[in-house]
C-alpha cells in the first residue's frame, strides 16, 4: 500500500478481508473528496456508522484547525505517491483524536488518479504520553534553573556536565567553568566527608552530610550535600549533587537558642505573675491563657477558658451583650479598662481590673487581643474605704448644713409656736374658753415637729442602708411590683406606663434603694401631672460600656431649671405649692442614688414635661 494502487486486483476477496480487518482506519475518497468507502476500524475511530460516511465531505471530520493542511495534502497526493500527516479528527461524540493520516492515489488502468486512499492511524495515547515527557522536562528544567539551592548534574565518574544558576552563585563561577573542573576541586576533602558521600551513594543511590565547598576566590563555605543516582529517558546512569549553603545555621540555631530562653523566661512571668492572661485572636478565640486567668474563672462559677474556644464563654452570659460591645471597641484599636465587682462564694465581695488591649500587626492589621485581669480587691477596699469615709465626712457637713437649715426654719417655728402658745395658756389659764383653742394650736405645732424629726430620722436611715447587701435586681420584675403597689393611683389617674429593659435586664445594686428612687420618680409623675391630660410615664433600659442608663420621661407640668434648678434635689424644697408634699422625695432619690454610686440629670420644660437619666455603674 506504500505504491500507487490499481483497482483491478485479481483477489478481491482478499484484499477486501485484509481491508476489513486492518489495525489502520482506512477510507476512500472521490474526485470531490466525499467518502466512498470507510472500514470497520475507521467506522470504530469515529464513532460514525457507515451509513453516516459514505457521501460525506472527508474535511467535515477534521478538526476545523486541520482541515486546510489535510485537504493541501489530499491536492498533493494525486500528483505523488504517498504523503503522510499528523492529524486531529473529531469523533462523533465531539472528543479529539491525534492520528497518523497516510494518504495514497487511486489511479485507473491509464494511470490517471480517480480518487485517494486514506490510511488513519490512531496515535492519541502515544500522543499523551509524548507531551507528558515534554512536559516532565520543561518542569524540571524550571526546578533547575529557578532552585534556590544548587544543583550539579554528574555522571558515575563525578565529570560535571551540567549546573544551574544557584550552583554558580554557591562557587562564584560561571557554568563552563564548574563543568571543567573535577568534583573534588569544588570540595575540601580533608575537611568533609564527600568522599564516604559519594560511596555511599554509589552503594545505597543516595547519600546526605554536611561539607566545606569552595568558593572562586578560595574562601570555605559550609554547606549541605545531596546526592542521588537515577537513569535519564535514554536509560544511562547520571548522578545528582544537591548543594546548601549553612553558613547562617549557627546564627540561626544561636537566634533560636536565644528565642528559645526567651519564651522561657516570658512563659515563667506568664505563669507566675499576679495577674491573670487571656491571649485571643481576630475571630476572638482564645490563643493561650496563664494560670491565674483559669483560677479567677474558677473562682466566678464560669467555664474555663480553653484554646480554640470564644472568649465569650469566659463571661458572665448575663454579660455577653456588654463584652461584645467592649470588644468591638477595642478591635478598631480602642484600649479599654474599667473595674468590675463580683461575689465569691464565701459571700464576700473581690474586685478586678479588666484591661482590653488590642494586637496589631507590623502593617497596623488586627491580630487580635489582650485581655488582662488583675485582682486589687484589697486595693479597692482600701480606697472605698478612704472614700466612704470622705464621702460620709463630706455628707456628714452636707448632713449638718441641712440639718442647720431645718433647725434655723423648720423646728425653729414650730417651737417658736409652741413657746408662744405656753406663754399665753399661762396668761389665760384662768378663761377656759381660750384655753382649749390654745391648747389645739399646740397640739399642731407638737405634730409639725414630731414629722420633721421623723424626716430627719429617715434621711440618717438612708446612710445606714448603703451598707445592705447587693444582688442580681430583675429590673422589669421590680417595675411590675411598683405597678402592682400604685395601681389604684394608675387607674384613678388613667396612667399609661411603659416600660423597655430588654437591653438591660439585670442590675447589681441594693434592692431597697432601687425601689424607693423608682417609687419616689413614677407617683412624682404621677402627682405632678397635667390638669385635664392623662399621664404618660416612659421608664427605659439602655447598656452603655462600663454602666446602665435609666431614663424617667413623662409629660407632666415641667419645671422651669432657670428658676428653680437648683431647688429640685433640696430637703424641704417645693418648688409647686399647688400639690400636696413635704419636699422630701427628690431629695431621697438624689441620696440614694448616689449611696449607690451612680448619678442623676434631669431636663425639662414647663407645660411639656420631665426627663430624669440615672446612671449605675456596673
Amino acid at each position: 500500500m506504500n505504491e500507487a494502487i490499481n483497482p483491478d486486483f485479481d483477489h478481491e476477496d482478499q484484499y477486501k478481508i485484509i481491508v476489513q480487518t486492518a489495525q489502520e482506519g482506512i477510507c476512500t475518497l472521490d474526485d470531490e473528496h466525499k467518502i466512498n468507502f470507510v472500514n470497520e476500524k475507521f467506522i470504530e475511530l469515529l464513532g460514525f456508522s457507515r451509513e453516516e460516511c459514505i457521501g460525506l465531505d472527508f474535511s467535515k471530520l477534521l478538526l476545523a484547525d486541520e482541515q486546510e493542511k489535510v485537504m493541501d495534502q489530499i491536492t498533493g497526493c494525486k500528483q505523488t505517491t504517498k504523503t503522510s500527516l499528523d492529524v486531529r479528527y473529531v469523533t462523533k461524540s465531539g472528543s479529539i483524536i491525534w492520528t497518523t493520516t497516510t494518504t495514497s492515489p487511486l489511479l485507473d488502468h491509464l494511470g490517471h488518479c480517480k480518487g485517494i486512499l486514506a490510511m488513519v492511524m490512531d496515535i492519541t495515547e502515544r500522543k499523551a504520553v509524548v507531551d507528558a515527557i515534554k512536559d516532565s522536562e520543561a518542569q524540571f528544567r524550571s526546578f533547575f534553573e529557578n532552585s534556590l539551592d544548587g544543583f550539579l548534574l554528574t555522571v558515575p565518574n563525578e565529570k560535571i556536565f551540567a549546573a544551574n544558576p544557584a550552583a554558580c552563585a554557591l562557587f562564584q563561577m560561571t557554568e563552563e567553568e564548574i563543568c571543567r573542573m573535577p568534583v573534588q576541586d569544588l570540595f575540601n576533602f580533608a575537611e568533609s566527608k564527600l568522599v564516604e558521600v559519594l560511596k555511599t551513594r554509589n552503594r545505597r543511590g543516595r547519600a546526605k552530610a554536611d561539607v566545606m565547598f569552595y568558593q572562586k576566590d578560595g574562601t570555605e563555605i559550609p554547606g549541605e550535600v545531596t546526592t542521588v543516582l537515577f537513569k535519564d529517558a535514554k536509560g544511562k546512569k547520571q548522578a545528582s549533587i544537591i548543594i546548601r549553603d549553612v553558613s547562617d545555621r549557627s546564627q540561626r540555631a544561636i537566634a533560636e537558642q536565644t528565642l528559645q530562653r526567651s519564651e522561657a523566661n516570658l512563659r515563667t512571668i506568664y505563669n507566675n505573675t499576679d495577674v491573670g492572661y487571656v491571649l485571643v485572636d481576630a475571630d476572638l478565640n482564645v490563643v493561650s491563657y496563664n494560670a491565674l486567668a483559669v483560677d479567677v474563672s474558677l473562682l466566678q462559677g464560669y467555664k474555663d477558658p480553653e484554646e480554640g474556644e470564644s472568649i465569650l464563654g469566659y463571661f458572665d452570659p448575663e454579660r455577653h451583650d456588654i463584652i461584645r460591645g467592649v470588644i468591638a471597641r477595642v478591635l478598631n484599636g480602642e484600649k479599654i479598662e474599667y473595674e468590675i465587682s463580683r461575689l465569691e462564694p464565701d459571700g464576700s465581695e473581690k474586685w478586678y481590673n479588666l484591661r482590653w488591649i488590642p494586637i496589631a500587626g507590623e502593617k497596623h492589621q488586627n491580630m487580635g487581643l489582650l485581655l488582662s485581669i488583675g485582682d486589687i480587691t484589697k486595693v479597692k477596699v482600701a480606697a472605698i474605704e478612704r472614700e466612704r469615709i470622705t464621702a460620709e465626712l463630706l455628707q456628714r457637713n452636707k448632713d449638718l448644713e441641712q440639718f442647720t437649715y431645718v433647725v434655723s426654719h423648720n423646728l425653729r417655728a414650730p417651737v417658736a409656736n409652741i413657746m408662744g402658745l405656753s406663754s399665753l395658756i399661762e396668761d389665760f389659764v384662768e378663761h377656759a374658753e381660750g384655753a382649749e383653742e390654745l391648747v389645739k394650736r399646740l397640739s399642731a405645732s407638737v405634730k409639725k415637729l414630731d414629722n420633721v424629726i421623723t424626716d430627719l430620722n429617715h434621711v440618717l436611715q438612708v446612710r445606714e442602708q448603703v451598707q445592705e447587701r447587693k444582688e442580681k435586681i430583675d429590673i422589669s420584675q421590680l417595675m411590675d411590683d411598683l405597678q402592682l403597689s400604685i395601681k389604684h393611683l394608675m387607674t384613678k389617674h388613667q396612667v399609661s406606663l411603659q416600660t423597655d429593659f430588654s437591653s438591660t435586664p439585670v442590675l447589681f445594686t441594693i434592692r431597697a434603694f432601687l425601689y424607693s428612687v423608682f417609687y419616689n420618680l413614677v407617683t412624682n409623675s404621677i402627682r405632678y401631672r397635667r390638669s385635664g391630660v392623662p399621664p404618660v410615664i416612659s421608664v427605659t433600659g439602655e447598656a452603655l460600656p462600663d454602666a446602665i442608663r435609666i431614663t424617667f420621661e413623662d409629660n407632666g407640668k415641667g419645671i422651669d431649671l432657670e428658676k428653680d434648678g437648683h431647688n429640685i434635689f433640696g430637703l424641704y424644697k417645693r418648688i409647686d405649692t399647688t400639690v400636696e408634699g413635704k419636699g422630701m422625695g427628690l431629695f431621697l432619690v438624689k441620696t440614694q442614688v448616689e449611696a449607690l454610686k451612680g448619678a442623676i440629670e434631669v431636663e425639662s420644660e414647663l407645660d411639656k414635661g420631665t426627663r430624669f437619666t440615672l446612671t449605675f455603674p456596673i
